[in-house]
């Protein structure tokens, strides 16, 4: 975000304005429109909006249906609590209400209570709780239940991107989820607890947050004139919608900026459609249009921080007192330097701070097809009827055409990123095994889908076989290459490959090709020429056409991973806690996404999902190796044992990886929400790992034991539709997950995805 000291680890989801907008309705409604509902207090039903109230004189609350003849609980006027609901009960004559307050739902004479508005909320949040002088301390065993307070910290975490549940000011496990990401990113005691110093870290970014969605539409903040034709969209992402296309040289008003990723957005009405327009393609009043900023300075392009980074005042030197945070942007200012044994980027942040960042905490994207970092997941385009014009050149040449690529050429991307130049947007690709840039517009139209990408491939490469590539090996350094890509995908239904679909001739892929050959009994030279490719295709397309793998039983064998049929994305059951998806005490074996790795698991219990523990100490290991941190075979000594029981995995956890027991080891961000498909006797189901290990004392006595899985703890398994630990709820993220899993399933066995 733009002036932080301390950037939001995560981006701004939606602004406060937004979300208080979601609760006009409920919370404008006057005194007078309250309903009344019977007789009793047990006739108000509680409400699943939140609406809030202000006590106007000092009064009593009650549990009784009216006023004891003594007693009662007194409150001080100007309190603010929390509605059971807007509906009343009248007795005696009297209309009377029902609110929270100290964790307990009272009655109240409904006249004491002024029922809030969202502008007043807002005021209320955002000028008093959030900028307080002496912040409450917040915790989960003061079980806090529709509390204000809690509301308004929910609400800062949402803002800052660490919190997607509901607003009901309950202290419950997402909340305390949403509080450890946050003390994770701004390295605070990862506790859960809300404590003063945890809130006056948060408070201050979530008004910042807040003040960068800037004033109402129906106030001109400013004006500016777009550089480029640009997209429309109905709200500050790329990602989404786009309304119209605004055309070059267009000067319009703006009313309002959001800064998000280091880049500033204008909100702004064209053609009588209202949406955002992106900072880096205008030159706004006094912006310099984006995150690059102003001034004399070159910039060179761009980095992403690929977590949060330090900004230092020297290349390894002290620090500035900010960050840049994870997935933000700040303008590249000159060529790496060397410093303690790390590159160092110089950079200019959003608010103008310049300073340092180490080279590998971000990622680097220059203002030119050769500084663009090829994308991890790889995108493919197939040239349309007029063929495809193509240069080594930053720009596109000034007389000619560059070289032109014939009509249906499937060319890969380098980048799903791209770069600007004389304000004319740009991409790179790879042709004939080199790199070549082309303008973007050319491109755009003509990117493959995963589908259509998986027809090209399993119905022209494929049935054509060796006639289309020519030899395949790793001495020509392809690079790239759909052909390629082909190739691996088919060695991938097989079992033999199980690395990136990357399009690039390594040593992976020529390991899978002589395993191949060895297994077929053909001449093993690890190059695919008219003889492999006769053996290869033929194999691969029977089996995404539902076909078996030689072994019979229609399905196909991934090795490691196991013989399956069928792939689902099947909902949780609750009835049978999952029985009928994955049984309790049955083994499973589990395909991670992102890496190709496998595991084996075996269910121990859960209701809203399946609690499960590593089969074999081996395969402890591998969950490691699938985030990348060194293993070790050694057990916790009793004293840390004794820590991880009485601890539960907030910070004490094993295995431990690193050998520093006093920080977080395991990387519980890389474990948080997992795709992968789990293999349960021959049915693979779409799934998303929490991967932590938590809730130890449940199974120490578990056969396999914690002493020999040398895990201590459980995992969580989701499925659709299924809730996390004791929240009835269905957890966003995990549901993400679970796509995630069903789309990479859908591109490698569209045969057998349900």
């Amino acid at each position: 975000m733009a002036n932080l000291k301390r950037t939001a680890g995560h981006s701004l989801h939606k602004s406060i304005a937004l979300l208080l907008a979601l609760c006009t309705l409920m919370l404008a409604a006057p005194v007078s429109l309250a309903a009344s509902v019977g007789t009793t207090a047990s006739a108000v039903k509680e409400s699943t909006a939140m609406s809030f109230g202000k006590i106007n004189a000092n009064t009593i609350v009650f549990t009784t249906d009216t006023p004891p003849a003594s007693g009662g609980v007194n409150i001080t006027a100007g309190t603010w609590v929390m509605l059971v609901s807007n509906d009343t009960y009248t007795a005696g004559g009297a209309e009377y209400g029902c609110i929270w307050y100290n964790n307990t739902r009272y009655n109240i004479l409904w006249s004491s209570v002024d029922v809030q508005t969202a502008a007043n909320l807002e005021t209320y949040v955002t000028g008093t709780l959030w900028r307080t002088s002496e912040y409450p301390s917040l915790k989960p065993e003061m079980n806090l239940k529709r509390d204000v307070r809690v509301y308004a910290l929910q609400l800062a975490l949402r803002t800052l991107g660490y919190y997607s549940d509901a607003l009901d000011g309950s202290y419950g496990d997402q909340t305390i989820k949403g509080v450890r990401a946050f003390q994770r990113a701004y390295k605070l005691d990862v506790d859960g607890y809300a404590g003063p110093y945890t809130q006056k870290v948060l408070y201050p970014l979530a008004i910042s947050a807040f003040s960068s969605s800037g004033s109402t539409s129906g106030t001109q903040t400013g004006s500016l004139k777009t550089k480029v034709s640009i997209n429309l969209r109905k709200s500050y992402s790329t990602k989404s919608a786009r309304l119209a296309v605004v055309p070059a040289s267009n000067t319009l008003p703006y009313y309002k900026t959001v800064t998000t990723g280091g880049v500033v957005w204008y909100f702004v009405t064209y053609n009588n459609i209202n949406g955002w327009l992106m900072g880096t393609y205008v030159n706004a009043d006094g912006t310099g249009g984006g995150s690059g900023g102003s001034g004399s300075e070159t910039v060179m392009g761009t980095v992403k921080a690929n977590t949060n980074t330090v900004v230092r005042k020297a290349p390894n030197g002290s620090r500035t007192g900010y960050l840049l945070s994870k997935n933000s942007s700040a303008s590249l200012l000159a060529a790496p330097v060397s410093a303690g044994g790390y590159n160092w980027y110089q950079v200019k942040l959003a608010n103008g701070v310049k300073g340092y960042v180490r080279g590998d905490c971000v990622t680097a994207n220059y203002d030119a097809g050769g500084g663009l970092t090829p994308s991890t997941a790889k995108t493919y385009i197939k040239v349309g009827s007029a063929g495809l014009s193509i240069f080594t050149t930053e720009e596109a040449p000034t007389s000619g055409t560059g070289t032109m690529v014939a009509a249906n050429t499937v060319l890969q991307l380098v980048s799903t990123e791209t770069y600007t130049k004389n304000n004319v947007q740009y991409c790179s690709l790879y042709y004939n095994n080199t790199r070549y840039n082309a303008k973007y517009s050319d491109v755009s139209a003509i990117i493959m889908d995963n589908a259509a990408l998986t027809t090209y491939i399993t119905g022209t490469i494929w049935p054509s076989g060796f006639t289309m590539a020519g030899t395949l090996k790793e001495e020509l350094n392809l690079q790239g290459s759909v052909y390629v890509h082909s190739l691996q995908y088919a060695l991938s239904l097989m079992g033999y490959y199980t690395g990136a679909l990357d399009g690039n001739f390594g040593g992976a892929t020529t390991t899978a090709v002589r395993n191949f050959q060895k297994a077929v009994k053909t001449k093993v030279d690890g190059s695919v020429g008219p003889e492999t490719s006769a053996l290869l295709y033929p194999k691969a397309i029977t089996l995404v056409n539902g076909g078996s793998n030689g072994g019979g039983g229609g399905g196909t064998t991934v090795t490691d991973f196991g013989t399956f049929t069928k792939i689902k994305k099947a909902g949780w059951t609750f009835g049978d806690a999952g029985g009928d998806l994955f049984p309790k005490s049955a083994t499973a074996t589990v395909l991670d996404v992102q890496t190709g790795k496998v595991f084996r698991i075996k269910r121990w219990s859960g209701q809203y999902h399946a609690d499960c523990v590593p089969l074999t100490e081996a395969d402890t290991k591998i969950m490691a190796d699938i985030i990348g941190f060194p293993y070790t075979s050694s057990r916790p000594t009793s004293a840390q044992l004794k820590q991880i029981i009485a601890d539960d995995g907030t910070h004490y956890i094993w295995p431990d990886f690193a050998g520093s027991w006093t920080t977080l080891t395991w990387s519980r961000g890389a474990w948080d929400y997992r795709p992968a498909l789990v293999n349960v006797n021959g049915t693979v189901y779409c799934v998303s790992v929490y991967g932590w290990p938590h809730g130890y004392s449940d199974v120490k006595n578990f056969n396999p034991s914690p002493s020999v899985t040398n895990y201590y703890g459980m995992m969580c398994l989701h499925f659709v539709g299924s809730w996390g630990h004791g929240t009835g709820a269905v957890s966003n993220n995990h549901q993400a997950s679970i796509n995630t899993a069903y789309s990479y399933a859908k591109s490698q066995w569209p045969s057998l995805v349900d």
